[in-house]
């Protein structure tokens, strides 16, 4: 018997406890509640004919609109709905640390090869959600009951034009899409390498590159393409190797490689490293981890942000609170009872190599900000107290990330925090 056939896809109280998450019972509906006398409720509620996920509140963040579900029963229908289909498709997002760790090794190493950088434009609001709806009917694996939930859910939110962001079910949906797409990529010629993180893809290959960015156009699924002006193609190394052929890099041994170093940014991190193949071929080139440049930047914004906060409101605990949100780690509160998600200058961006270039960085900037130094803050900002200074300069990247420092927040304190930085 496939396992697909034991996986219970009902409803019942039991499956519905299972998908229940440890911020839920904040809601008010669950607060103070005979927790299993209501999931009963809830159960017999989604089994009833013409259940449907209520409208869910839009919001946007970044530019973009966000799906917001605030009825507990919808979000633990429409949480079962997205459980079947991930174990049943065997549907599991990439690993971002493994997939840094995997590049750094592979960039490395002593042979010539070309990196292409690709990004699919307006990802979630482009996938073709009816092409997803039909091969899950042409399947038959997944119960009617639950496939008249999704149906309504996706209809009512985008009128089958996208995938709705925000909630669960969003990116089960848009890896079910692009599952045939990443075997087919995986599987060209010359491609030994290839990953992708949501709507970022890398290809490290021995062949062309620009055969890989036209094999990627014609298997994207309907409606997808990619973003021309964030493609990039990196030749390692640039002048001793050329791809004058059309079919694979040529060694010119003739020409002195330059050493000139090479950077690139993906997945929020900077990977740097010197494009040039050493005498003893054993040997491996050194790739330096930092931080992204455009991260980077976004840091500063965030500190330029909260000091520019304190200088209208003078709330030197809130001020405190934000730097040590940004230097330090601290447990998201949305994790489930049995699982702790990590957050911070370290959880996301534990790959750096050390020491960090990039961490020193944001701490000279720090410095900078707290001690007044700056030309372009000092005549804007109010001056800190001395002992104020004192208690901002315990405060730095690098310990956060070395010393894994964790700081407690409260959700509504956590609110509070990211107020300024709506735009930043």
């Amino acid at each position: 018997m496939e396992v697909r056939a034991l996986i219970n896809q009902s409803f019942d109280a039991h499956a519905l406890r299972k998908v229940l998450h440890k911020r839920d019972f904040s809601h008010p509906d669950l607060k103070n509640q005979d927790v299993k006398a209501l999931l009963e409720t809830y159960s017999g509620a989604i089994s009833q004919d013409g259940f449907k996920i209520g409208a869910a509140r839009t919001v946007t963040i970044r530019g973009k609109q966000v799906k917001v579900l605030d009825n507990v029963c919808d979000c633990l229908a429409l949480r079962k709905v997205n459980d079947t289909i991930r174990r049943i498709y065997h549907i599991k997002q990439a690993d971002r640390n493994k997939i840094v760790k995997q590049l750094s090794s592979l960039l490395s190493e002593q042979t010539p090869y070309a990196i292409v950088r690709a990004d699919i434009k307006s990802f979630y609001e482009s996938i073709n959600a009816k092409n997803i709806i039909d091969k899950l009917h042409g399947d038959a694996y997944i119960s009617q009951e639950s496939m008249v939930i999704l149906e309504n859910y996706i209809s009512d939110s985008t009128q089958y034009v996208g995938v709705p962001r925000g909630t669960c079910i969003s990116a089960t949906l848009t890896e079910m899409a692009l599952q045939k797409f990443d075997i087919s990529i995986s599987r060209l010629e010359g491609v030994y390498y290839y990953a992708r993180y949501v709507d970022d893809i890398i290809i490290l290959t021995y062949r062309n590159p620009c055969d890989a960015i036209r094999k990627i156009k014609e298997n994207l699924p309907e409606g997808l393409e990619i973003n021309n002006k964030k493609t990039r193609i990196i030749h390692v190394p640039c002048k001793k190797y050329s791809s004058s052929s059309l079919d694979r890099l040529n060694c010119k041994e003739t020409v002195a490689c330059d050493k000139q170093s090479i950077a690139f940014d993906f997945l929020g991190y900077n990977f740097k490293f010197q494009c040039f193949i050493k005498a003893k071929k054993e040997e491996f080139k050194e790739v330096k981890i930092g931080i992204a440049n455009k991260k980077i930047g976004k840091i500063k914004k965030r500190l330029i942000s909260a000091f520019f906060d304190y200088n209208k409101t003078e709330d030197f605990d809130m001020l405190h609170d934000r730097v040590k949100f940004l230097t330090g780690n601290f447990r998201v509160p949305t994790s489930r009872v049995n699982r702790a998600i990590m957050s911070g200058i370290y959880y996301n961006y534990r790959m750096l190599s050390q020491p960090s270039e990039s961490l020193r960085e944001l701490d000279h900037f720090l410095r900078l900000l707290i001690n007044q130094r700056s030309s372009t803050f000092r005549l804007k900002l109010y001056s800190l107290p001395s002992l104020d200074v004192k208690t901002l300069n315990h405060c730095s990247f690098r310990a956060g990330f070395k010393n894994r420092i964790r700081h407690r927040f409260s959700v509504q304190n956590l609110s509070q925090i990211k107020k300024c930085w709506l735009y930043a």
